[in-house]
């Protein structure tokens, strides 16, 4: 049974960025924060696309986890959700720790438009350095987006 420690973060909204800006605004993050994109855990992928499906006894794809590489030290870590459905999306970000604990830093519901990024950095409340991301997605069933984390140091 994993532990909570909850980081009362609910009243921040994520930062929306126009598409046209992202290709200049990873490129530009990567190299003045010194982030990489962490990897998804069961394909490896960076970015992972979703369709949102019914939430009932566990059985919904809402939870996507990132892998944090082992001997790298984040200072902070950025999520990104790209939606192709203009709705609200109740999102959630959680750490997960070695020691069957995590940290949820962020919940909120957030209304997003459609071909926007949507961009909110994150820190570990514990100090502990997570092994995993886990951002929890879910909107309206068959709503279509994109999800990514970074690692800054």
């Amino acid at each position: 049974m994993m532990k909570k420690t909850v980081l009362g973060l609910a009243s921040m909204a994520m930062v929306s960025v126009p598409v046209s800006l992202l290709t200049d605004l990873q490129s530009a993050q990567a190299q003045t924060t010194n982030c990489i994109y962490l990897q998804e855990v069961t394909t490896g992928q960076t970015s992972i696309q979703k369709t949102v499906s019914a939430q009932g006894l566990g059985h919904n794809n809402w939870n996507t986890d990132f892998m944090v590489p082992v001997g790298t030290v984040f200072r902070y870590f950025v999520g990104r959700v790209y939606p192709q459905n203009t709705a609200n999306y109740q999102v959630a970000i959680n750490l997960k720790y070695n020691n069957n604990t995590y940290s949820e830093v962020f919940s909120n519901s957030i209304p997003m438009q459609r071909f926007q990024l949507y961009s909110k950095s994150f820190w570990t409340p514990t100090y502990k350095q997570p092994y995993q991301v886990n951002m929890n997605i879910g909107s309206d069933i068959n709503n279509v987006y994109s999800v990514a984390v970074l690692g800054c140091k």
